[in-house]
């Protein structure tokens, strides 16, 4: 084990301030700069070149923004977590999960859960039974700014490319949606991750009722097609995405992959669901 401020960061030849302990090291975009967690005995901070933040008792989701001209992380003290957005605290919940920075570096978005059993990390996300109590609920905080409470939010909380708009799965009650720029979606039993394409004016994703999963184009919903999700060696060599079983190829067009009642993994087949900007 190491000793007491037996720990430091070596930047361009030049030895930082020592600490106890520093992990978690992330350059700037431009490579100019540098961010890493340090601790001192029980306290944790925020290292941003040689400059430590307030030291909390704990922090996490250290990150700079796409511009690098501003840093986010999340800190706590007092039994709450708060989102930190160029040293200054945003308001405090029992959890905060899902941050994201805005492409555009004008701001993040993340989930403030209150009343929620405190789990140290990013363990089991705002959906797990682990992390509620009866009156837990969740918002989605957008520079600053609350939405209305929800049971769960899922994941992910994803902006558009060109970071003008906002969207993330949502349930109340048994009814999930998907809330876009703080409008509520079609109502479904389950959503499915959602999809913008390259221009940010596309946004599609899959929703379930019962057996059927359906299309969700800009909000509106297409025809139904009886089947499960699937993923195969041809949908990662096809799909934008390698990891969903849908998304945008690179002419556009807007794929997903279904296997039908019946079919055996040799058989699954291709959807192709055709969608561009027009």
């Amino acid at each position: 084990m190491s000793a007491p401020n037996d720990a430091w960061v070596v930047w361009d030849g030049k030895e930082g301030p020592h600490f106890d302990c520093v992990i978690m090291s992330y350059y700037s975009p431009d490579g100019q700069h540098i961010l890493y967690e340090a601790s001192r005995g029980a306290q944790h901070a925020i290292v941003h070149d040689t400059r430590p933040g307030r030291w909390y008792d704990a922090v996490m989701f250290h990150y700079f923004s796409p511009d690098g001209r501003h840093i986010a992380y999340d800190g706590k003290h007092n039994g709450q977590w708060h989102a930190v957005w160029d040293g200054k605290e945003g308001r405090g919940y029992d959890q905060i999960y899902y941050p994201t920075m805005a492409p555009d570096s004008r701001g993040q978005a993340y989930a403030g859960g209150e009343h929620i059993v405190d789990v140290q990390g990013y363990v089991d996300g705002p959906d797990s039974v682990l992390n509620r109590k009866p009156d837990a609920h969740w918002h989605v905080v957008v520079n600053g700014q609350e939405s209305p409470a929800y049971d769960e939010v899922g994941y992910p909380i994803r902006y558009s490319p060109d970071g003008a708009h906002l969207v993330y799965p949502a349930r109340k009650g048994t009814t999930w949606m998907m809330v876009t720029d703080g409008k509520a979606g079609p109502a479904f039993d389950k959503v499915e991750e959602p999809v913008y394409d390259s221009t940010g004016r596309l946004l599609v994703y899959l929703g379930q009722r019962q057996a059927l999963w359906y299309p969700v184009v800009n909000g509106v919903v297409g025809t139904a097609i009886e089947g499960t999700l699937t993923l195969g060696k041809t949908t990662r060599e096809l799909l934008t995405d390698p990891y969903h079983a849908y998304g945008f190829d690179r002419s556009g067009a807007f794929y997903f992959v279904m296997k039908q009642p019946g079919a055996t993994p040799e058989t699954a087949c291709f959807v192709r669901y055709a969608v561009r900007v027009q």
